[in-house]
């Protein structure tokens, strides 16, 4: 799971600096589904091959597709939804969303459209902003990371023993 959930930004960010241009903004090939999907499935069959059950593979399926959409969400949670669409098209990468089409959608729906307009006083008035954001997530992360290493310990710390080994 660790492997899946790090496994886009360990491609992206490098590439970022590498190369530039159209993939500066970090999020661009392994951040989008249409390589998810293919990975997901290359490794997956490499590791029932060498492992066995699909445990692991699902582990790591759930912990890949999870990144790209919980970056997505950030954006979500902020500014209009116009301008959100176009921040979470890279879920699609390098096709996008069609952030106009499903917009215009959107407008025909007399409650959405009632909702797009709101979105921003919404989040203004409901998702902390700034220090006080960074703040939320820290809590979340270390609340996370402590249950993480809760149930490890629990489970005896699976693989400790092949540290210790070396």
């Amino acid at each position: 799971m660790v492997v899946g959930t790090l496994l886009p930004d360990l491609v992206d960010k490098p590439l970022a600096v590498a190369v530039g241009g159209p993939f500066a903004s970090g999020r661009t090939v392994a951040h989008s589904l249409l390589f998810a999907i293919p990975a997901i499935l290359v490794f997956g069959s490499v590791l029932r091959r060498c492992r066995g059950p699909a445990v692991p593979v699902v582990l790591f399926a759930v912990g890949y597709v999870s990144h790209p959409f919980l970056d997505a969400s950030v954006f979500l949670l902020q500014g209009t939804l116009a301008r959100d669409l176009v921040e979470v098209g890279f879920v699609l990468w390098p096709v996008g969303l069609p952030a106009d089409g499903i917009f215009q959608l959107l407008e025909q729906l007399p409650a959405i459209d009632r909702a797009i307009e709101a979105k921003p006083r919404w989040t203004a008035r409901h998702v902390p902003s700034g220090a006080r954001l960074s703040r939320y997530i820290r809590v979340v992360e270390l609340a996370l990371a402590s249950a993480a290493t809760v149930l490890w310990l629990a489970d005896d710390a699976p693989g400790a023993e092949a540290l210790r080994d070396r």
